[in-house]
């Protein structure tokens, strides 16, 4: 439904694209590796990395991290990508599935059933703590449980927030705006935006972003 209309579209794996039985009672029986060759074999670029430059000014990324991870591969990707921004003076948009570690003690979370914006002063007490993991008992990227090479292109992220100036997630089904604490390539401190969205697919629950590159 996608692709068909835009064939140069870029689409990051989500949890629903792998999982075939939901509420249902009846076991998958394919593993998680074979469910992911049948989307290897369908989708329309690398489904791990993907790359592409719009205007001369913005590098666009996907990234897929489905469960929660990133491999060497992708990190080898993204430092290429960091270091081509840097020289050129692109700015960089990341976009997966899953949203990253903020290291931040205020998180603001637009509720997409009421019209104030909730805050939080105390990570520990926030529903969705995105430093020591979720609600789902999943490991957040960037946090002590990750492995290395996932906590390696965190960390890529994080101390690059000069050229990567946006990060874009979903996975919560609902609409938050976070700052991530990261650095320059210089050391110095920076914020990076990161966006979580409700999948259109919802109807009225859902939504989109625009971004204009000018």
């Amino acid at each position: 439904e996608v692709w068909d209309r835009y064939p140069d579209a870029i689409a990051t794996v989500g949890g629903h694209e792998l999982c075939r039985k939901m509420q249902g009672k009846v076991a998958d029986p394919l593993t998680y590796a074979e469910r992911f060759e049948i989307i290897k074999a369908f989708w329309k670029h690398d489904v791990y990395y993907v790359s592409r430059l719009l205007k001369n000014k913005v590098l666009v990324v996907g990234l897929c991290n489905d469960l929660w991870t990133f491999n060497d591969y992708q990190h080898e990707c993204l430092k290429r990508d960091i270091a081509t921004a840097r020289e050129n003076g692109y700015v960089m948009l990341l976009f997966m599935h899953e949203p990253i570690c903020t290291q931040n003690p205020m998180h603001i979370c637009i509720d997409k059933d009421s019209p104030e914006v909730l805050f939080s002063g105390d990570v520990s007490g926030f529903p969705l703590d995105m430093c020591s993991g979720n609600t789902q008992g999943n490991p957040v990227v960037g946090c002590d449980r990750c492995d290395e090479t996932t906590n390696a292109v965190y960390r890529e992220i994080i101390n690059n927030a000069d050229v990567i100036r946006g990060v874009f997630a979903g996975h919560y089904h609902n609409e938050m705006y976070m700052e991530i604490l990261g650095k320059n390539g210089d050391g110095t401190s920076a914020v990076i935006p990161q966006f979580v969205k409700t999948a259109s697919a919802y109807g009225e629950g859902g939504g989109m972003m625009r971004i204009l590159v000018k």
